[in-house]
């Protein structure tokens, strides 16, 4: 399994104005539900921030995987970004995100769901990664960067 099967150009956003982490969260909200992903946008924020309350998506290095399973959802699918200027994120680290990578899956798949959560986590350790993906100023070179990345590692 690798990223680039769940991640689109359509769901990628580069160097996004946010104030804060509820801003970013309306904002992926609003976005997936302009894809036709989500059937509906505050439902959806409901639950991105019912999560985070329950504990933060910031898994630390500046990266933050925002998860929710609608129970409309009929398939799971991946989006990404990158901020503009770091967020406080209430990371377990303390360091403010900047790349985040969110994961809006379909209830009855929670095998999928962890999946791409360990595959997020194990891609956002290769040397230079994170730090690749805040340089970039495209879609496309955001996803070239994930591409590359994952040709570096082991097949599943």
């Amino acid at each position: 399994m690798k990223l680039t099967q769940y991640l689109v150009p359509e769901r990628v956003w580069i160097k996004v104005e946010v104030a804060n982490r509820n801003d970013l969260l309306a904002y992926l909200a609003r976005q997936t539900a302009g894809c036709a992903l989500v059937p509906d946008e505050q439902e959806f924020f409901k639950l991105l921030i019912h999560r985070e309350e329950e504990m933060s998506t910031g898994v630390g290095r500046g990266l933050a995987v925002p998860h929710a399973d609608p129970p409309a959802m009929k398939s799971t699918f991946l989006a990404a970004a990158t901020l503009a200027s770091p967020i406080d994120y209430q990371s377990f680290d303390r360091v403010s995100v900047d790349v985040v990578f969110m994961i809006f899956g379909c209830p009855d798949d929670t095998s999928l769901h962890l999946r791409l959560l360990a595959r997020i986590s194990r891609i956002a350790r290769l040397p230079g990664f994170l730090d690749r993906l805040r340089q970039v100023q495209t879609t496309p070179d955001f996803l070239r960067v994930v591409e590359e990345a994952e040709q570096s590692l082991a097949p599943e």
